[in-house]
């Protein structure tokens, strides 16, 4: 018989990181609980900030002078790769941190790391406005390339022209997404390893405050910065971020003099692995010493238990197939975040094709100026700022004392079916502002935007476009929020960085699908590539429908899988569906903790 095999969190290394977690959270009054917490908020709010100003108008910095790339193939195209290496970086960082370095040691690399990207971004906006003011010379010496960006966008350029400055480009937004999707998969549960043993309320009310600090952040960014980038230059919009993530390392040094931190508990994703194996390798005995028994026939993973003949203990063997269902629970939610993130690559695209400036706008550059087209995703932060302290302290509380229990799955349905809502306003929206183009001189808005960028717009108001974003941010309400909480609440202990780093790559792998479609949508001839911002002749309309047809296909598997998670005969109605006040589940509760 295999030697029996420690379990995923060890018995000394568990025993004695209890005993001294016990001990330090003794120690620890609840003003250091408290300041921890604003440090982490602060982090967050500070860190988002950084995040969203330097990603709020990345397709129109690269769409614009100097650069000038194209606005699917080239701009979008990056954009859509930036967030799909955030996800990917989460995941891989939230198995360090579990297994390696722990929390606290991999969430300052990740800060360090972000800040030299914002610093190479701060870079490129300096030497673009030197390159469009004085023609100075100096982004083809930063770039190691000569220019091949054209000063003309009145003219047509052929779709395989390559994208100037492009290993710089990329190097800057490898490094800040390899730096923020580390922070978003272990800052979150670092945060209420800080308030944990202080009770399911406090860690409840620490993550409404915290998605609530991560939206303040973006409406900072998106309100203030820009408005700079559009309409000053994006050198000092990106300013902004730099200093705003390097106060975040800082507030992260000093706040380990409250922070509750705890070491790596080991190999975990290894032992995961040797479970599976196990269990695969012993598959063909799991009926035969169950015939005439009473009990429940065993599950797959049931066989590399002890009970059964295995070689590891019940609770490892437990938390690996709660893993198991949860990848099921994420795996679904990736059309989801395929229609989420249009918001900061398509819808950007169609808003600058909608009027924007004044009625005399000129190539002189007026003040106020024209509002940003990043302003559109205000009416996404502020439904999110006002709906979830709302959501969370009366209309929850009110359902639940009357009987209604609206569990964390059904949430993350509601917001799927209004994020279906939302791409299909946003398909019809483009459906009218193309046909209108297209009938005529009538309807055809020429303005400059930026760096005297000229675009050949639709003459109907950008604000038509605030039904998607407000959409887009009633779903974020139930969905994100909701997904937050259902990855924290159902991840063993020694596993949180990991389901953390999941959750998030569920997102990136919603990028890389939209991604794959936009590619396909331009094989068929739906979106062109005449110039570097023209969708004027393509059918971009029918890529939001499909879409919101792959989301309502997804929105039915959740459905399915929402049943089989139900009919779990690991989990009760109460503690995975169920919720306490404020339509939270207690985390305490979990049988896996």
């Amino acid at each position: 018989m295999e030697e029996e095999h420690r379990p995923l969190l060890g018995h000394s290394i568990s025993q004695m990181s209890g005993i001294a977690s016990s001990i330090s959270t003794v120690r620890r009054s609840a003003t250091q609980r408290r300041i921890s917490c604003l440090c982490i908020l602060l982090i967050v709010s500070l860190e988002r900030l950084a995040y969203y100003g330097l990603t709020c108008n990345l397709v129109m910095f690269l769409n614009i002078e100097p650069f000038m790339w194209q606005a699917i193939t080239g701009a979008t195209t990056a954009t859509m790769v930036f967030f799909t290496v955030v996800f990917t970086s989460a995941l891989v960082s939230g198995v360090v941190a579990d297994s390696l370095l722990g929390r606290y040691a991999t969430l300052m690399i990740s800060l360090v790391v972000f800040i030299v990207g914002a610093l190479l971004m701060c870079l490129l906006g300096w030497f673009s406005v030197q390159e469009t003011s004085k023609g100075s010379g100096d982004l083809d010496k930063l770039c190691m390339a000569p220019g091949n960006h054209s000063t003309n966008l009145s003219t047509d350029a052929p779709a395989s022209v390559s994208n100037y400055c492009n290993s710089i480009v990329y190097g800057a937004l490898v490094l800040i997404a390899w730096g923020a999707g580390s922070i978003q998969s272990n800052l979150s549960p670092f945060g209420a390893e800080q308030v944990k043993d202080s009770g399911p309320e406090v860690t409840r009310t620490f993550f409404s405050w915290y998605y609530w600090a991560i939206n303040l952040g973006s409406l900072v960014a998106y309100s203030g910065l820009a408005y700079v980038q559009q309409n000053v230059n994006f050198f000092y919009g990106f300013i902004g971020p730099f200093i705003a993530i390097v106060l975040s390392l800082v507030i992260f040094g000093v706040g380990r003099l409250w922070f509750m931190t705890k070491s790596a508990t080991g190999s975990v994703l290894w032992n995961i692995v040797r479970i599976t194996w196990q269990a695969f390798r012993r598959r063909s005995f799991r009926s035969a010493p169950q015939r005439g028994s009473y009990g429940p026939m065993p599950g797959f993973m049931d066989m590399a238990k002890q009970r059964f003949g295995g070689s590891f203990h019940d609770n490892m063997v437990d938390d690996v197939k709660a893993l198991g269902k949860v990848i099921l629970v994420f795996a679904s939610l990736v059309p989801y975040w395929m229609v989420y993130y249009q918001m900061q690559t398509t819808f950007i695209i169609q808003g600058l094709h909608l009027r924007i400036t004044h009625e005399n706008a000129t190539v002189e550059k007026e003040w106020p100026g024209p509002i940003p087209v990043a302003w559109l995703s205000l009416f996404n932060i502020v439904a999110v700022l006002l709906l979830v302290p709302v959501m969370d302290r009366i209309v929850f509380p009110w359902l639940e004392g009357r009987g209604v229990q609206v569990s964390l799955m059904n949430r993350i349905l509601i917001g799927m079916i209004f994020s279906i809502v939302a791409v299909v306003a946003a398909g019809g929206l483009e459906l009218v502002r193309n046909r209108c183009y297209n009938s005529g001189p009538s309807c055809v808005w020429l303005q400059y935007i930026g760096n005297n960028t000229m675009y050949n717009a639709a003459d109907i108001s950008i604000f038509y476009q605030i039904p998607q974003y407000a959409l887009i941010g009633i779903s974020e309400v139930f969905a994100s929020v909701a997904g937050l909480e259902f990855a924290y609440s159902q991840a063993p202990r020694s596993m949180q960085g990991l389901i953390m780093g999941l959750f998030c790559l569920s997102s990136g792998l919603g990028v890389g699908l939209g991604l794959l479609i936009l590619g396909f949508a331009k094989l068929i001839g739906w979106i062109t590539c005449q110039d570097t911002g023209n969708i004027n002749n393509g059918k971009l309309y029918n890529y939001f429908f499909l879409l919101a047809g792959i989301q309502l296909v997804g929105t039915l598997i959740f459905s399915v899988v929402r049943h089989v998670y139900r009919r779990s005969p690991d989990y009760s109605e109460r503690n995975v569906f169920g919720s306490t006040s404020g339509g939270y589940r207690s985390y305490s509760n979990s049988p896996n903790k």
